[in-house]
């Protein structure tokens, strides 16, 4: 069984790009914004999450990617958290 991985990236060709080169070693989830990382991560509880700080409704902006950093530690304190951003 793969290991889960969830990635969180407004841009749809950086999503498909990762899932193309991560997705025969994970068990790959994709996001685009707050409500669906949100939505993902407690549906399938990934030890891994890719998260862009840049997100919709503040894309030129880490306020929203830290926002999600924090409710994510807050539902699980363990989960491993990789920053990946233009930022």
């Amino acid at each position: 069984m793969k290991s889960r991985l969830l990635i969180v990236d407004d841009d749809e060709d950086i999503r498909v790009q990762m899932k193309w080169a991560l997705g025969k070693d994970y068990d790959i989830r994709v996001a685009e914004d707050r409500a669906t990382a949100l939505a993902a991560f407690r549906e399938n509880q990934p030890p891994v999450v890719l998260l862009d700080l840049g997100l919709p409704p503040h894309p030129g902006s880490p306020e929203e990617g830290l926002g999600i950093l924090s409710e994510l530690l807050a539902q699980d304190p363990s989960a491993k958290i990789i920053i990946i951003t233009g930022q």
